[in-house]
């Protein structure tokens, strides 16, 4: 948890720095609170899924439904990235830096 928030506390450091503590509070904001209230957007509710079946996880007997429930919703959540283009997008990129990478080299 310290790394964590020494990576945060780093994070809110260079974005005052640079002058673009507003922009990174609105994409915090966006991603939290998305206008558009499509609850498959939402992070919050995705993270509050994961964190609410993973306190079942503390009980031993149903420990493995747990862990395939929340495996599950992994799936899904990358699926639904998936059919709204961000995981193509995503991989995109990564082909291009590693295309990059490549000719540099």
């Amino acid at each position: 948890m310290p790394i964590v928030l020494l990576l945060l506390g780093i994070v809110l450091v260079i974005a005052g720095w640079r002058g673009k503590e507003n922009e990174l509070f609105s994409i915090i904001k966006n991603a939290l609170f998305p206008s558009n209230l499509n609850i498959k957007n939402n992070f919050l509710v995705w993270a509050g899924a994961i964190f609410f079946i993973g306190i079942f996880g503390y009980i031993k007997s149903i420990r493995p439904i747990v862990i395939g429930i929340i495996i599950l919703i992994y799936i899904v959540l990358i699926i639904s990235m998936n059919k709204q283009g961000e995981l193509k997008n995503l991989l995109n990129l990564n082909q291009l830096r590693l295309k990059g990478e490549n000719k540099n080299g």
